[in-house]
């Protein structure tokens, strides 16, 4: 996931070959609309910004987040959907920027943690029944498996 700061000018200009690379290599933008209901300043270069990342990428590949600071600044997914309307989402890219685009970030960052040199670790060891042992003769440990499991923390 890239994130970037939206909410103020930037030094740079977005380049469309560098967001197509991102979304070819399923790399998602965060926007982050927080800031833009504290300042009118944060708001008109939230805006200006992310109309020219939508541009680049066609709505796709988005994800909004909230940053909120307090409980009333949390709104509802249709809120969100609303703003990112007004960012210069499709309604359709508006929705999944709430919902499955964050839902495939999740995804990817498990499957990312659970995988180790192409090996994915489908199941905690206390879960399978290793060698020599049966259902019901307590837990199993990697010491126990026919092939030793490895896990990795990033």
């Amino acid at each position: 996931m890239i994130v970037i700061d939206l909410d103020s000018r930037l030094p740079y200009h977005i380049a469309a070959k560098h967001a197509a690379s991102a979304l070819r290599r399923n790399i998602y933008f965060e926007v982050c609309y927080g800031p833009t209901l504290r300042s009118a300043g944060a708001r008109k270069h939230l805006i200006n910004n992310t109309r020219g990342l939508v541009q680049f990428t066609s709505g796709r590949g988005l994800l909004l987040s909230g940053d909120a600071n307090s409980p009333l600044q949390i709104r509802s997914p249709q809120d969100i959907a609303n703003i990112a309307q007004l960012l210069g989402l499709s309604e359709q890219a508006a929705l999944a920027a709430v919902s499955t685009n964050a839902q495939q970030v999740l995804l990817r960052a498990e499957s990312r943690r659970a995988q180790h040199q192409g090996i994915m670790v489908v199941a905690e060891a206390g879960g399978v029944i290793g060698k020599g042992q049966s259902k019901g003769q307590g837990h199993t440990t990697a010491a126990h498996l026919e092939v030793p499991i490895k896990y990795y923390d990033r």
